[in-house]
């Protein structure tokens, strides 16, 4: 069986593989999960995708991969790409773990092979070694289905949604935010998302943006929400009472508010009548401070 076996291409010992009987090896025969191809598209020069890092006894045993070598396979539109044939041929790829499940390989095609669309991927080898190899001959990944080749869609056109966040005198109170998508696709910034709280502002529900909801456009758009500043205590105004010589003559009363808040100190409860006194409205006097 030995002798036949190193006569035979790298093919034949596949067939080998799954047509004689299991007692031919050590160990049961060990089965590998094909590989998975990444789509392949016109203009590629490459081929890419996954591999089993393991494979398995039919008792369900994972035995692992020691290493990726030899002479890899490919069918392109019906015709055969064999590293075993004339000139011993070995097409160059590369073998990266990406975890205990699986590998990601690079395949670089043939003949300055590159693809067009339409082309048919019909078999594709990666030859694998385990880590036992006294007890396993050479196996391989190998998928035998169609992959085809397909044309990369046309890029289309995308547009933005600006968010911006503004004071009553239009300045830019928080960073804004932007909206990104597809022509024609719909946005939505009435969400939390966008509608945002701003600590030491309120939102102005009277000018809330018509254009809160909508679909993208190939224009910038531009989405304002507008914020009132949240009033700040301000220091009291005094109301003093005093004679001619500045002598208080009644208790000073303080008028309490927000910064900005109108104040009216004219009135009868600041404008007293005071026994023994009269108002003189020559030196009525009010101080106003930073409110």
């Amino acid at each position: 069986m030995k002798k036949i076996a190193s006569l035979i291409s790298f093919f034949a010992i596949l067939l080998i593989m799954t047509c004689f009987p299991k007692a031919s090896y050590a160990v049961d025969q060990l089965v590998f999960e094909g590989p998975t191809l990444d789509t392949p598209y016109e203009g590629q020069t490459q081929i890419s995708g996954y591999l089993a890092a393991f494979g398995t006894l039919p008792s369900g045993e994972k035995v692992s991969v020691s290493t990726f070598d030899g002479a890899a396979w490919i069918a392109i539109n019906g015709k055969n790409y064999n590293g075993t044939t004339s000139g011993n041929q070995m097409f160059h790829y590369t073998v990266t773990k990406i975890d205990e499940e699986k590998y990601s390989f690079t395949f670089t095609l043939p003949d300055n092979i590159v693809l067009k669309e339409g082309d048919r991927i019909t078999n594709f080898v990666i030859p694998a070694n385990v880590e036992n190899p006294s007890n396993y001959p050479q196996l391989a990944h190998k998928f035998s289905g169609e992959y085809i080749v397909q044309k990369r869609a046309d890029p289309q056109p995308s547009g933005e949604v600006v968010v911006l966040y503004l004071d009553e005198q239009g300045n830019e109170i928080l960073t804004k935010q932007t909206i990104s998508g597809i022509v024609g696709d719909p946005y939505d910034a009435s969400t939390d998302t966008y509608k945002l709280a701003i600590e030491g502002y309120t939102l102005d529900e009277t000018k809330l943006p018509t254009n809160a909801t909508g679909t993208i456009s190939p224009v910038a758009q531009l989405l304002i929400y507008t914020y009132k500043k949240n009033p700040s205590k301000a220091h009291d105004v005094t109301v003093r009472y005093v004679d001619e010589e500045g002598t208080e003559i009644a208790n000073p009363k303080p008028i309490s508010g927000m910064i900005s808040e109108p104040y009216d100190a004219s009135t009868d409860t600041y404008k007293l009548v005071i026994d023994g006194y009269t108002l003189d409205e020559t030196k009525l006097r009010t101080k106003k401070i930073n409110r």
